[in-house]
């Protein structure tokens, strides 16, 4: 595998078939990094710096003149202020730039789940695509540059530029949906930012609101490229391939691809051949939820989602703009080759010319000021996005008491308020649970589930399961038992066996995972509290485990006594 100007495949800290990933092959715990380099202006022509060439031929070519200039990076080099989101291998965070008293936001992935997901190819894409966008062909205002890379024993870091206005999914949460105006302005940026993308050979495949960033100048800024198709890659296409056939022949459809079915072309949701237009696909159902407010393929799992996708199944409002209608209608087509903006239909050029963008100059869009959408806005949405400041408390890297602080675990993590005093003489222990267990019959449409046991705790899930991850209502009952129900069909579909060797671990605010003695189960707290579920289910198995061990051992010493 060739070497790359961020990255260099030189260690076997993470390796599949003997293709490493990683910077150096050194062992020792330093870290090392090649930053943005001073590089001479690439031509505004990506087919000039493409010329036949592969991506990663383009980024090792580089990697000599990057070397000469750039200075080294580490982990220390950073003041990280807070979480800005999580995926299943990757952490990203805010972190403050101490050479340069700059903002920048930083993935960390952290190698040991590289493995365990097996992604170690899509981390390798998403550097070479990043590289050769950012470095060869001089970047792109809508779309994040890679800064730096570098890495330690168990982690690798991404830095890459900041967003202080969250992503379009969040404006659009806080607004509900977009007036014409402001979703004319961004499907243009959106359109304007993968007309570039595509000149370089990129395919996103994961296009969705939460990828699209929105900078501190409320521009556009295209993000994650871990499911990218680089075109002509053949090592990539011989790959998804054979994965797919594999899958075809155990009866699958659905390859490695994670992304969110609401948004993603039913070609590439097949695992088939995916081509520039798939990215058009998911053009079309963001500006559907830019002017509606929800996504034109909704259902209450992923399985659902991706059969209205294939069969095509969605509605518009009543009083939907027209031209935005028939533009939504040429993109949402299951057959790739009569969708707008594939090569068969005159690519981006007739995207461009279509009605919708009407009185848009394409080459005034970079240079177009955004408008300001603070006034739009509830007065949450500053604090809620407020970069914070570096204060003397925050101490450079990433070690256990950053992570500590970062989740909101430490001493400087805001407390709950003391609980009252408990009443006294009222009730017995067995009186007031006799009373919950009767609310919980008369109130909790859940308590069928649970064999007469009391719910301790509970609440919605995601439990991944292969490829997809579906939503649960999982119960964490005395007994102790965690069972799990399908909210949709309201059906138990399992439990998770408690023993004194089961352990919790969390990821994140979002991911944790519940390991017994045969299965890891990987869950997802939509609600981002994923530790509150990990200190419940600890404390139920101390509760009930620990205190028959001491029992235990009391009458093994009695006995011994006697």
């Amino acid at each position: 595998m060739s070497a790359s100007p961020i990255i260099e495949d030189g260690d076997s800290s993470i390796s599949n078939g003997g293709t490493p990933l990683a910077i150096s092959a050194s062992d020792s715990d330093e870290q090392q990094s090649e930053p943005t380099p001073t590089l001479s202006s690439p031509p505004n022509d990506p087919s000039e710096v493409l010329n036949n060439k592969t991506h990663k031929d383009i980024v090792s070519e580089m990697r000599k003149e990057i070397i000469k200039t750039a200075p080294n990076r580490q982990v220390s080099d950073y003041h990280f202020l807070k979480v800005l989101g999580e995926g299943s291998f990757s952490t990203v965070y805010l972190a403050h730039e101490i050479q340069t008293n700059k903002n920048f936001a930083v993935k960390v992935m952290n190698k040991e789940s590289i493995r365990r997901e097996k992604k170690f190819t899509n981390v390798l894409r998403e550097r070479d695509v990043m590289a050769s966008l950012t470095y060869a062909f001089g970047g792109h205002p809508f779309i994040v540059d890679l800064h730096c890379a570098f890495q330690d024993r168990t982690r690798l870091f991404f830095v890459i530029k900041a967003a202080p206005n969250g992503e379009l999914y969040d404006l659009l949460k806080y607004m509900g949906k977009f007036d014409k105006d402001l979703a004319l302005f961004y499907c243009t940026e959106i359109v304007e930012a993968l007309s570039f993308i595509h000149k370089c050979r990129v395919i996103h495949r994961d296009l969705k609101p939460e990828n699209i960033l929105i900078g501190e100048d409320w521009h556009i800024l295209i993000s994650d490229f871990g499911s990218a198709k680089i075109v002509g890659d053949k090592e990539q296409e011989a790959l998804e391939t054979e994965e797919a056939s594999q899958l075809r022949a155990q009866g699958q459809s659905r390859g490695s691809f994670v992304g969110t079915a609401q948004y993603i072309s039913p070609e590439v949701l097949q695992s088939q051949c995916a081509g520039y237009e798939a990215d058009y696909w998911a053009v079309g159902a963001i500006l559907f939820q830019m002017l509606t407010g929800y996504a034109p393929f909704r259902a209450s799992n992923e399985y659902h989602i991706m059969r209205r996708v294939m069969n095509l199944e969605y509605d518009f409002p009543e009083g939907f703009p027209q031209t935005a209608k028939d533009l939504i209608q040429k993109f949402l087509v299951i057959d790739p080759s009569k969708r707008l903006g594939s090569l068969d239909m005159g690519g981006v050029d007739l995207v461009k010319n279509h009605p919708y963008f009407e009185g848009i100059v394409w080459d005034e869009v970079k240079s177009r000021l955004a408008p300001s959408l603070l006034p739009k806005l509830p007065t949450s949405w500053e604090k809620d996005h407020r970069f914070p400041e570096v204060t003397s408390n925050v101490k450079p890297g990433l070690n256990e008491d950053a992570l500590t602080r970062l989740m909101g675990f430490g001493a400087d993590a805001p407390s709950s308020p003391p609980l009252p005093p408990p009443p006294v003489n009222v009730l017995s222990p067995d009186q007031i649970k006799e009373l919950k267990l009767t609310k919980q019959k008369s109130e909790n449409a859940y308590h069928k589930f649970v064999n007469e046991n009391l719910i301790i705790k509970h609440g919605f899930v995601d439990k991944k399961k292969g490829l997809f991850a579906r939503r649960r209502m999982f119960l964490l009952t005395e007994g102790p038992h965690l069972y799990y129900v399908d909210p949709v069909n309201m059906e138990l579909r399992g439990e998770v066996p408690f023993t004194k060797e089961l352990r919790t671990e969390a990821k994140n605010f979002r991911s944790f995972f519940v390991h017994t003695p045969n299965r890891s189960y990987i869950l997802f707290d939509p609600e981002r509290n994923a530790k509150a579920w990990c200190d419940a289910i600890d404390e139920v198995r101390d509760r009930y485990f620990k205190n028959n061990d001491k029992k235990k051992e009391s009458g093994e010493s009695s006995s011994k006594q006697k």
